[in-house]
């Protein structure tokens, strides 16, 4: 238990580490150009990234319903405006050398993305970054479907109602109250 709870903490430092260096790139601050996976991403951003609007955002739903931190809203060359979201995984070797983020890719992450848009006027389009967590390579992208886009935010929103009705506690309910009372 001891091993599997130093691992999990590595993977956790890995992924917050990376996180803070993909800012600082997108952001064009100082960051550690020893790391391998850091020089992987610097690469991709230069290739693909053509202006940076914001990183690290707190987004809150019009509702009130939800609030997170988001990764980046950037122009990319060849999608316009999208969302990213950085997730660091094991991802797949191919025949090629390259990896795919084929059996990475999780539900939770386009719900987690397609909720964050929702906050965003006007809506972009979403995307993961995949990093291989387990040796530098090149960051793999995966735009997800507009329609994936849909049943992703349909499901986090059901998703949201339920976690009201369990806790018996509803963020909107709590703000129009705040108001009726100021």
């Amino acid at each position: 238990l001891e091993e599997a709870s130093e691992v999990t903490k590595q993977y956790a430092d890995f992924g917050s580490n990376f996180h803070d260096g993909a800012e600082a790139i997108l952001l064009g601050n100082e960051w550690d150009e020893s790391d391998p996976w850091l020089i992987k991403f610097e690469a991709w951003a230069r290739a693909n990234v053509i202006d940076v609007k914001w990183t690290e955002a707190t987004l809150v739903h019009p509702s009130f319903l939800f609030a997170g931190r988001a990764d980046a809203l950037v122009d990319h060359q060849e999608y316009g405006t999208v969302l990213l979201d950085f997730k660091t995984r094991r991802l797949k070797k191919l025949k090629s050398g390259k990896f795919t983020c084929s059996s990475s890719r999780y539900d939770k992450d386009i719900r987690q993305l397609a909720a964050y848009a929702d906050c965003i006027e006007p809506k972009p389009q979403v995307m993961n970054i995949y990093i291989h967590r387990d040796e530098p390579a090149d960051p793999v992208e995966y735009l997800w479907p507009e329609e994936k886009q849909a049943e992703g935010l349909d499901a986090f929103m059901a998703l949201a109602e339920y976690w009201c009705l369990d806790k018996k506690y509803d963020p909107r309910k709590w703000v129009a109250e705040q108001e009726v009372a100021a």
